[in-house]
Parts: C-alpha cells; sequence; structure tokens
C-alpha cells in the first residue's frame, strides 16, 4: 500500500478527528464568531478575549490534559470534546464575554492534546523508514483544515452568513462520527504519561529550565527539548503574526477584485508545491544528515518569499506567482525535515510527551504572534508584518545551524518507531 502505516485503519480515524476538529475551530474563531458576537454587543477587545482564551488553554494544557486521554480512553475524551464543540457553535456568540470565557476555555481544554497524540501515534505507527512521512499527514489535516475552515468561513460569512451555523454543525457532526471510531482505541504512546503521577510534573518543571546545562535524573530527553524549543516558539510566531492583518492585506492589494480563475490557479499552486516539498522532503531525508540542510533550505525559501510578497503583490501575476509558490513549498519542506528532527531526538517512549511540550511553546508562540504582526503593519503598512516574519525566519536560519548543526543528529542513535 500507499500509505506509510502499519494498520492505516487504526490511525486514519484519529487523523480525519483532528482535520475536523481544526476545520471547525478555524471556521468558527475566525468568521463565525466574529460576525455573531459583534451582531450581540461584544467589542472587538472583548472578541480577542474570548478567542485568547480558548488557544491559551488550549496551550497551557496539551501536557496535563494528555495524561486524562491515556486514562479514560482516547475515544471518550474526543466524544466529551466534541460535545463541547457543538455547545460553543449554538450558544458561545450569545453568552457575552466571561460566559464566553469559560466555555470556549472548556472546549480549549478538551481538544488540547490532540495534535500532539496524532503526531506520535501516526509516527509510531509508521512502516520502517516512513516516521517522518507518517507524521507529515498530522500536519496535512492541520494545514487544510485550518485552511478550508479560514477561507470558506471568511467565503460564507461575506456571501451566505445564514449557511454558516449548518456548515459548521455538519462539520462537527464528522468529528463526533470520528471520536466515535475511535472509541476502543489503545496506543502505548501513552502508558508512560498513566504509569508514573508525578511523571507530567517533573517533565514540565524541568522543561522550563531548558536553558540549564545540568541533566535531571531520569532518562527523558532534556537536552533534546532544550535544542527545540526555541525554535518550536519563533516557528509558530511567524504565521500568527498576519492572524491581526491579514484582512488589511487583502484589502490593499486589491485581491477581492481578482479573476476567481486567478485566484484558484494560485491556491492551487500554492497547494500543489506544500504537498510536493513536504512528501519530496520526506524521502529526501532518509539519511538523517540531510534533515538540517533541509530545514534550512525551507526557512530561506520562506524567507525570501516574505520579503518578495509585499513588493510584488502590485505587480505582474505571474511574480507573485512564483514568491507564493516559493512559500508554499518552503513551508512543506520546513515542515516535513522539523518532523524528521523531533522524531530522531525524541524516543519512542518519551514522544507524546516530548511532542506536547514543544506544541505548549508553539502555542505560546502563536499566541503572541498577532499582537507583533499588528504592531509591525501599524510602523510600516503593507509590508512591516512581511518584513518582521522574514527577521525571525533569518534568526531561525541562523539558530538551526548553529545549535541544531547536525551533530545531535548524527550521534542519536536509531528508536524504535514501532512502539505503538
Amino acid at each position: 500500500m500507499l500509505v506509510p502505516w502499519q494498520q492505516p485503519l487504526r490511525i486514519l480515524p484519529l487523523i480525519l478527528a483532528l482535520g475536523f476538529s481544526e476545520l471547525v475551530r478555524s471556521g468558527f474563531f475566525i468568521a463565525y464568531y466574529p460576525h455573531a458576537a459583534s451582531q450581540m454587543g461584544l467589542s472587538t477587545a472583548q472578541l480577542g478575549l474570548v478567542i485568547s482564551a480558548h488557544y491559551l488553554v488550549d496551550a497551557a494544557a496539551k501536557v496535563f490534559v494528555l495524561k486524562y486521554y491515556g486514562k479514560f480512553g482516547t475515544g471518550k475524551m474526543l466524544v466529551l470534546a466534541g460535545i463541547l464543540g457543538f455547545l460553543n457553535i449554538l450558544f458561545l456568540p450569545t453568552l457575552g464575554m466571561l460566559g464566553g470565557i469559560l466555555l470556549t476555555a472548556v472546549w480549549g481544554l478538551l481538544v488540547a492534546p490532540m495534535w500532539p497524540l496524532v503526531m506520535t501515534t501516526s509516527s509510531l505507527q509508521a512502516k520502517e523508514g516512513q516516521e517522518n512521512l507518517a507524521a507529515n499527514c498530522g500536519n496535512m489535516m492541520i494545514g487544510m483544515g485550518t485552511a478550508l475552515g479560514m477561507l470558506g468561513g471568511g467565503f460564507l460569512v461575506q456571501t451566505h452568513p445564514s449557511w454558516l451555523v449548518p456548515s459548521l454543525l455538519v462539520t462537527q457532526g464528522l468529528f463526533l462520527l470520528s471520536a466515535l471510531l475511535n472509541w476502543n482505541l489503545k496506543t502505548a504512546a501513552l502508558d508512560k504519561v498513566i504509569r508514573e503521577r508525578s511523571y507530567l510534573r517533573r517533565v514540565t518543571t524541568n522543561t522550563l529550565k531548558f536553558w540549564t546545562k545540568a541533566e535531571p535524573a531520569d532518562a527523558f530527553p532534556y537536552g533534546a527539548l532544550r535544542q527545540l524549543i526555541p525554535a518550536a516558539f519563533i516557528q509558530m510566531l511567524i504565521p500568527a503574526l498576519f492572524s491581526s492583518v491579514w484582512q488589511k492585506f487583502v484589502d490593499l492589494a486589491g485581491i477581492k477584485s481578482w479573476s476567481p480563475v486567478l485566484l484558484l490557479g494560485l491556491i492551487v499552486a500554492a497547494v500543489v508545491m506544500f504537498v510536493a516539498g513536504m512528501y519530496g522532503t520526506a524521502y529526501a531525508t532518509r539519511h538523517k544528515a540531510r534533515l538540517i540542510t533541509a530545514m534550512v533550505v525551507g526557512l530561506a525559501l520562506m524567507c525570501g518569499a516574505f520579503i518578495a510578497l509585499p513588493l510584488l503583490i502590485q505587480h505582474a501575476y505571474i511574480w507573485l506567482l512564483v514568491a507564493v509558490v516559493a512559500l508554499a513549498a518552503g513551508y512543506g519542506t520546513y515542515l516535513s525535515s522539523w518532523n524528521g528532527v523531533v522524531i530522531e531526538l525524541l524516543p519512542a517512549d518519551y514522544r507524546a510527551v516530548g511532542w506536547s511540550v514543544l506544541m505548549t511553546f508553539e502555542a505560546l508562540g502563536f499566541a503572541v504572534g498577532p499582537a507583533l504582526g499588528g504592531l509591525a503593519w501599524a510602523i510600516l503598512p503593507g509590508s512591516g508584518t512581511f518584513f518582521l516574519a522574514a527577521l525571525f525566519l533569518g534568526l531561525t536560519m541562523v539558530y538551526y545551524r548553529v545549535v541544531l548543526n547536525g551533530r545531535a543528529l548524527s550521534q542519536s542513535r536509531s528508536r524504535g518507531p514501532h512502539a505503538g
């Protein structure tokens, strides 16, 4: 089979659940909730607080709630998350700020471990030599779900706002169906978390001291996290820079006046190059020594694209297409090689918690990004946010070359990838 897993039917419902979850959340928080809650009298600042509550709880709870996914069962926790999703879609816009913060925070709490759980289980269920490719599928579902929710929700809120709630409810129903398909899912990725009650506290406490060189007296790979955490924070801060200014850029560039054929061509080219970059890199980096080089290449492509985009948006379509293709290919290349580095540095027994820790810092970066992006736009309208993203990408390239310069990968021994 072309799929990278030993038992595809075991992992695919979990990956689908993640995709439907991200589709609903992006469509709800980016399109429907701001539209509906503003009509109920909430200010922009109050809307921001409610949405931030959801994502900040999501960021902070990834490590801790992971234990309860293992203790009570993945399927049961996902069904509970599905019910909370329905409650948010139906009632959140009418609750006001304080009630909204409470309800959406509980939703964020329940879905928090999904991404690290999917990435870990996917890599542990992979055929030998295809761990990186398997993990990429989790990223694909995140990316596709988020993009479809953002674009589809944005389209409906401008054209057929009455269709938004039915669309969100149907998609949440598909998430609940996927959750039921995971009802009896068992994974060894959570065994370590369940066995030791103090394990998460020790890991979290010592991880927060990632800048110290002394290693704690247990086998958890703190040294690997110390190398990965700063880059994890920065790389999710970069896309978040645009969440508060994207609509302004669309209006400034006049994208709404484009021909649908041109816009569709741009989207298709971006998706094709992203997938090509991701899967091409997964196959090219089966020799682990190439992972850091691939990461730097991906970062360089994105850096150049972010510098070029605001300069080319008013010029010939072909140059804009080149910049978007470079950005998409660079992101796919980078994301695939990042997964490979994480899989290589985190042993199978500790990968679920390790990935949760990294994603906690990624989510914190994502929470900081909107404010910085808005400030950069205010200082240099139209291009400041893009240039700031390019600066962060350049710093990340330097960090990977200096800190993750290949020695850690060459010294790491082969993990037992099939422990799941």
